[in-house]
């Protein structure tokens, strides 16, 4: 697996693949955005006949698809996440996970119903949905979608808008609803001075009005946060494995690994995005991606 870093442009990632063409590589190749990916998918990739670059962003994926389709070198393809920015450059090299990130993917399976049984108490997660006449799945998606519709008004105004670093207090911990004043004021708290926060508001609210599924806003990242969130309180008592603590950062990391880990053959052959590499094999004899 060759690893590139965010700092390289697309042209360094085409390079890469270029040198390793020329120098007689008959594998193809994989191009994810970053190691979220890889991880997620590498145990299904034929390692023998397909080799994973991580080009570090999607800008990173396209425009490197885009100079190697150029060139005519073959048996390369890009996967990207489905997302507001979208992708200026259309190819048959390109595919795209149909959803905000692959993370949501795996929410999105089985392997999210296989983690949530082994971790939950399931007297708590039976009291928990009961009360709320939701399933936990729908109630994190519903929990996250005020996040996404924030992401969408970033890039709408084009703001640097600074989401790294949420402690979502904003989240409550009994029930999962937001307060959305709370969200908005966390967020515009860590970003830039100079941004007009009525503005911000006032797209927010437009926003918020659209008929957005959730499944397409929602980011894994937050997804995974809000999971932790339930596990602490609503229906589970766990405590953080490193930590002890109920409440710190790590709680995602543990999440977003005990879905990958959950995370099987029969649950990734459920999923859109494998009938889509399948399809690119298809018409892309004899180079191949995964396993078979």
């Amino acid at each position: 697996m060759r690893m590139l870093h965010n700092y390289l442009e697309a042209q360094d990632v085409a390079q890469q693949i270029r040198m390793e063409r020329s120098g007689g590589a008959t594998s193809s190749f994989f191009v994810l955005e970053g190691r979220n990916d890889q991880r997620t998918l590498y145990t299904f990739v034929d390692d023998e006949h397909c080799e994973i670059v991580i080009a570090g962003k999607k800008e990173n994926v396209v425009g490197a698809i885009q100079i190697l389709d150029e060139e005519g070198i073959p048996g390369v393809v890009g996967l990207i996440d489905t997302d507001a920015v979208g992708a200026d450059y259309q190819s048959e090299n390109l595919i795209d996970t149909g959803v905000r990130d692959m993370d949501v993917i795996v929410f999105l399976s089985e392997a999210f119903d296989r983690f949530i049984f082994e971790r939950a108490d399931p007297d708590k997660l039976k009291a928990f949905e009961e009360k709320s006449g939701k399933t936990l799945r729908r109630k994190v998606l519903d929990a996250c979608v005020p996040i996404g519709c924030l992401w969408l008004v970033r890039y709408h105004m084009q703001v640097d808008l600074k989401f790294k670093g949420l402690k979502y207090n904003f989240v409550d911990e009994d029930d999962l609803s937001i307060d959305e004043s709370a969200l908005l004021n966390d967020v515009l708290d860590q970003s830039c001075s100079g941004i007009d926060r009525s503005e911000v508001e006032r797209r927010y609210k437009i926003i918020r009005r659209q008929p957005f599924s959730a499944e397409d806003i929602c980011r894994g990242h937050d997804l995974a946060e809000v999971t932790g969130i339930a596990l602490r309180k609503c229906v589970a008592d766990l405590r953080c494995r490193k930590t002890g603590k109920p409440d710190v950062r790590t709680w995602r990391s543990e999440v977003e690994l005990g879905w990958r880990l959950s995370f099987g053959s029969a649950q990734f052959q459920a999923s859109p995005l494998m009938g889509k590499i399948q399809d690119w094999e298809d018409e892309h004899q004899p180079y191949t991606v995964l396993k078979h």
